[in-house]
């Protein structure tokens, strides 16, 4: 996971990055269902429908352990969630009880 900072335009067009933070995420089996690893974990994030504080307008990644249920949460399989603190420039623990995660449906 990283954080990077826009350092604008180089003179041939390409945009210049400095990367300002970094976290090591834990291993997971990936960031789709796989029949072969029911229970994964998994990789989420706000994009695949997780929300933070039932909100859905932050960015951050959620480590899930998928069950039965239609959704997830710190009780049923949210283990680790890391977001951005912009202002101090770093990747940042998020507590699991902020976290609910929808489950992914197999594709067909």
């Amino acid at each position: 996971m990283l954080l990077e900072h826009f350092l604008g335009g180089a003179t041939n067009d390409a945009h210049r990055w400095r990367i300002v933070d970094a976290f090591l995420l834990p291993e997971v089996v990936g960031v789709e269902f796989e029949p072969e690893h029911p229970v994964g974990p998994y990789l989420y994030s706000s994009d695949d429908g997780c929300s933070l504080d039932g909100r859905w307008d932050s960015t951050f990644y959620a480590v899930v352990r998928l069950s039965e249920r239609k959704r997830m949460d710190w009780r049923t399989g949210v283990v680790g969630a890391w977001g951005y603190d912009l202002k101090q420039q770093r990747i940042v623990p998020l507590s699991t009880k902020r976290v609910v995660c929808p489950k992914a449906e197999p594709e067909e």
